[in-house]
């Protein structure tokens, strides 16, 4: 991959350096060109430097941290014009320490847009999953069963179709993360920190929030991916108040259309 310098933000800090987060002051744009996928280009930024994501938002302000996303953000926006994109929190490669911010777009865009549908599933809890997923109201869970929990700003929820992935979403209806409030978006980073802290979660994935074309639901959702191992150590053990919930989900999402599953399903219900 060609390396092409991009952009540098810098700001003063007013506050005396700490051992978390004092190089997030300045923001380093990267750009790169994928090979095996015509027109799509990757925008990276390093968060820090020495903790893996985890750590850094365990120790650092839950202000520093969304102070940070929000400038990522707003580069996006006011200096890339960019409306379609991939936005994915993750640790740096094996062997290499810290996290990165990586955003994949395409210069002429990329998907088809969310599912026109009447009612919103991330606002309405007695909304049928049918509708969120194909557009129909076939009967079914609600949005209701997959709530695991809610803040002053935001809900947590399991996924619809039973993947190792947490969803948190806006109360407020939006779109773009871009778009919430300082208080939204420090309520939805707390809501992911609690929910690693109070189902005991101890490694991740990546956290992912698609925009634009790339959504397939018109409502903003952070989706924090988890290796199977510790979704189901978390979620299905013996005992939790969560697996019946997930087998349900997996037997009625393997029920739907091929179309509408998805490209990672569980497995379990196959």
């Amino acid at each position: 991959l060609a390396l092409r310098y991009v952009s540098m933000i810098k700001r003063k800090s007013r506050e005396a350096p700490q051992d978390t987060g004092s190089d997030v002051s300045s923001l380093e744009f990267k750009e790169f060109r994928e090979q095996s996928c015509s027109g799509q280009l990757t925008l990276l930024v390093d968060g820090h430097a020495e903790f893996r994501f985890l750590r850094y938002m365990e120790q650092a302000s839950i202000s520093k941290l969304v102070d940070f996303f929000r400038r990522v953000l707003d580069f996006l926006d006011n200096e890339r014009s960019l409306t379609d994109y991939h936005f994915k929190v993750c640790d740096c490669r094996k062997g290499h320490r810290g996290w990165q911010v990586v955003i994949f777009h395409d210069r002429d865009g990329s998907g088809n847009g969310p599912l026109q549908v009447d009612r919103c599933m991330s606002c309405d809890l007695e909304c049928p999953l049918s509708i969120g997923l194909t557009a129909y109201d076939s009967g079914g869970p609600t949005s209701k069963e997959t709530l695991l929990f809610e803040q002053r700003h935001t809900r947590c929820w399991l996924d619809a179709k039973a993947r190792p992935v947490l969803i948190f979403t806006p109360k407020r209806h939006v779109r773009r993360m871009l778009d919430l409030s300082t208080e939204e978006m420090e309520d939805l980073w707390t809501s992911v920190c609690r929910c690693f802290r109070d189902f005991g979660i101890g490694d991740y994935k990546s956290i992912v929030a698609n925009h634009g074309a790339r959504q397939t639901h018109a409502h903003l959702h952070l989706k924090v991916w988890l290796p199977s191992e510790e979704f189901d150590r978390c979620f299905r053990g013996a005992g939790s108040a969560t697996a019946a919930t997930l087998e349900r989900l997996d037997r009625w999402a393997s029920a739907l259309p091929m179309e509408f599953q998805g490209r990672w399903r569980s497995g379990r219900a196959r």
